[in-house]
This record gives C-alpha cells, sequence and structure tokens, in this order.
C-alpha cells in the first residue's frame, strides 16, 4: 500500500504548526482546565498580536506526507487521551503507562533531534513529555500499591514503564527503508480474510510477560529454553506476533543474546515485521473490523517503532483518529461490533432509506461474521485491559487508548523527522 503524500508550500506548514498549537495551548489556559501548557499566556498573546512569527521560513523535505494540520490534530489527540487517563487515575491497568512512557519518550527524542524548532513548538513538546511523564510516575504508583494484582505481575510487568530508555526506538533516528516492506507487499488480489483466518494466537499474555521479564535480568541469569523457543523459533500471528516484536526491542536494549549479531537481530526484525506488515493490510483491505482496531494500532505502533516507516499511512492515521471518542472524555472506545436491537428503528429507517437500511444490515453481518471467525481463530484474553463507562454510552477501553497514544507519538516523531530534518 502506498502513501498519500501531500504536498504543500515550503514556507506554510510549521507557520501553521506554529499558530495552530499556540492557539490550543491559550484555549487550554482560558478554559482554565487541566495542566498549564509551558507556552504560557504571553506565548499565545504574542502570537495573536502578528509579532514576526507568521512570517518565519521553514524548509519543508518534499518526502512530508502530511498534511499541515496533521501535527495539530495529534498534538490534540494525545492531549485528549493523557486527560482521560489523569480523570480515571486509579482505574486503569499498566498499559496505560507504557503509553505515556512511549509518548514521553518519542517526544524527548523530538526534541534532542531538533534543536531548532521554534520555541513555541518546543515549548508546546516539553509541555506533553511533563504531563506524560508525570502521569507514567503515577500510574506505575497506583499499580504498585494495588491490593488487587498479584505480586507475580507487578513483578513481571513493572520494568515496562520503570526500566530507562525503552520505548526511544529508533535509538538513532534512522528510519529503514521503505522499500524492505515492499518486498512484504501483499500479492495483487490476496485474500484478506483467509490470512486473518489461518493466524492464531500461541502466546498467553501472563506467559509472555513472564518471558520478557527475563530479558531484564539476561545479564545476570540466562533466559528460558522455552521462552527462546517461542520467540525466536516459532512462527507467531496477531498480538503474539507484536509480542515477538517487544522482545527483540527489550533484548537488544538489554544486550541480550550477544551470540547474536546485531546485523542478525535486525533481520529477524525485519521478518517478524514483514508479516505484520501482511497482517495490518488484511485488516485494512476488509475496512478494519472493530474486533481488529486495537491489534492494528498496536501493530503501527510496535513496527513504526522498530523504525518501518511504511506503517505510517495517512489513510490509517485517519483511521486511528476516528477510533477516539469525540465526546469529552477522550478515550478510544471499546468498537466492537454490537447488532441492531431496536426493530422500530430497523423499520423506520427502512421506510426512510431503504439503500442505506441494507447498507447498515451488510456491515452488521459482516461485523458479526468477522466477530465469530475472531473467536474462532484465537482464545486469547487480553489481561491488561479495563473498561470504563463514561457517561451513558461510551466504553472506553484502556489498552485501546494506551495504543493509541502510542501510534500517534510514532506519527508525530516521524512528520517531525521527515517534514522539517534541518531543524
Amino acid at each position: 500500500m502506498k502513501s498519500h503524500k501531500v504536498l504543500v508550500p515550503k514556507t506554510s506548514l510549521l507557520v501553521v504548526i506554529v499558530l495552530l498549537v499556540t492557539l490550543a495551548a491559550s484555549q487550554l489556559i482560558t478554559s482554565g482546565g487541566g495542566s498549564r501548557s509551558p507556552v504560557g499566556k504571553g506565548g499565545a498573546e504574542t502570537l495573536s498580536n502578528n509579532n514576526g512569527v507568521g512570517h518565519m521560513s521553514m524548509d519543508v523535505s518534499p518526502n512530508c506526507m502530511y498534511d499541515s494540520t496533521d501535527f495539530k490534530i495529534m498534538g490534540d489527540s494525545v492531549e485528549r487521551a493523557l486527560n482521560f487517563f489523569e480523570n480515571n487515575i486509579d482505574k486503569l491497568v499498566l498499559d496505560a503507562a507504557v503509553g505515556t512512557r512511549s509518548l514521553q519518550a518519542q517526544l524527548k527524542a523530538v526534541l534532542q533531534r531538533h534543536p531548532k524548532l521554534p520555541e513555541l513548538v518546543q515549548n508546546y513538546l516539553k509541555y506533553l513529555v511533563a504531563k506524560s511523564g508525570s502521569l507514567s510516575n503515577r500510574i506505575a504508583e497506583a499499580i504498585s500499591n494495588s491490593p488487587s494484582i498479584s505480586s507475580t505481575e507487578k513483578k513481571h510487568t513493572l520494568p515496562w514503564v520503570t526500566t530507562d530508555g525503552l520505548w526511544d526506538w529508533p535509538v538513532d533516528g534512522k528510519w529503514e527503508s521503505t522499500s524492505i516492506m515492499q518486498s512484504y507487499e501483499p500479492p495483487e488480489g490476496f485474500n484478506a480474510t483467509k490470512i486473518l483466518a489461518q493466524s492464531k494466537e500461541t502466546i498467553e499474555e501472563a506467559q509472555s510477560d513472564a518471558c520478557i521479564f527475563q530479558v531484564f535480568n539476561c545479564q545476570s541469569q540466562e533466559t528460558s529454553e522455552t521462552c527462546r523457543k517461542l520467540f525466536f523459533v516459532q512462527e507467531q500471528s496477531l498480538y503474539s506476533l507484536t509480542h515477538q516484536v517487544i522482545y527483540t526491542l527489550f533484548a537488544k536494549k538489554k544486550q541480550c543474546f550477544r551470540a547474536l549479531s546485531s546485523d542478525g537481530l535486525r533481520r529477524y526484525q525485519e521478518k517478524l515485521c514483514g508479516k505484520v506488515w501482511l497482517e495490518a493490510n488484511a485488516i485494512s483491505q476488509i475496512g478494519f473490523p472493530p474486533n481488529y482496531a486495537d491489534l492494528f494500532i498496536e501493530q503501527v505502533a510496535i513496527c513504526g517503532m522498530t523504525g518501518y516507516p511504511n506503517f505510517f499511512q495517512r489513510d490509517w492515521l485517519m483511521q486511528i483518529l476516528k477510533w477516539q471518542s469525540p465526546q469529552k472524555s477522550g478515550c478510544f472506545r471499546d468498537t466492537r461490533a454490537q447488532p441492531p436491537n431496536s426493530v422500530a428503528m430497523l423499520v423506520k429507517l427502512y421506510h426512510r432509506n431503504q439503500q442505506k437500511f441494507h447498507e447498515m444490515m451488510n456491515r452488521h453481518f459482516q461485523e458479526h461474521k468477522l466477530e465469530r471467525l475472531r473467536n474462532k481463530v484465537t482464545s486469547r484474553q487480553k489481561r491488561s485491559d479495563a473498561f470504563l463507562k463514561q457517561g451513558n454510552r461510551e466504553n472506553c477501553s484502556v489498552h485501546f487508548t494506551a495504543v493509541g497514544i502510542t501510534a500517534l507519538a510514532m506519527h508525530m516523531r516521524y512528520f517531525v523527522d521527515t517534514c522539517f530534518p534541518s531543524y
């Protein structure tokens, strides 16, 4: 699948970003809610007075695939998701902190690699870094003190958010060539439904956590043969596959498996993300069915973090943003298909618009069929999720929101790296 490139004038894109980011900060301050952006009221007023900022000339790379408003949209999205976590701090699971820690690490990498960004943009990024870092610590503390979580689970999972420098990949800021994933491109006319039907989970999440925990202690204790087979020998799919990728990222960070060369590990990651690429394209081709939404975002986040920019499709970004609630909560909603439950509503719709009626019924039929397919091919239940009711209608998924934050963090980093490489 090819990226959709949107070329913009070289003098306009960052100007728009600065204006919109500052407007967002100004609105946050005047509303009186939440944490205050370090952009500050004075900064917003200076910009609104058009004190020279609107006349900046910035060089935009011709390789920039994003639209001029995308950075502002992504910033708004992650801030709303952070607010959701902040408002539900005692009801979260640890994966929430994985999302916030990833955002913190990725935006810190942006600031370190792009010191010439305008001060207003830098201040906004610093604000998001500080907020996500603070939330990460608060969530980890709440999990650590929770009597409802076993000591074994805490031992296995807390290092994911308490270990420094786990989530800043690609560390050197070098993205892999897009041609690498193109070699794994699905063939013309491939059967997406069949690919997903043949994909099965084989690693339970608790087992995955236990194996990944061994990586944190690999310098003093050898990893088990069972774990090495699960993550380095056996071919996995779906969440088991993305956790294989996470395993390799942590292993490289902790300098495990020294017998395996850096180049050998990179080739193995390429093979894993090549299969993830195939599965993600299958999910895209069948229209992003709700039961695959959480997995799809995790695929974008993890293989994007591994360095493969093919996962940063702009149309995929727009789909990810659609899964976030437009309501006040800011969470990513549990979007699993629910059949229409009102006969009167169906009759009324049929008489009003028969075409729309048939489209809706066909959509629900397809979603129901895919849901049965997914239930058939995998029995894996996600341990690390919590569903929080927001208002009368919204059912928010903590894990979905966390991987949404991570995927958007990766997009924000790639945006700056590719649109403003000289800053």
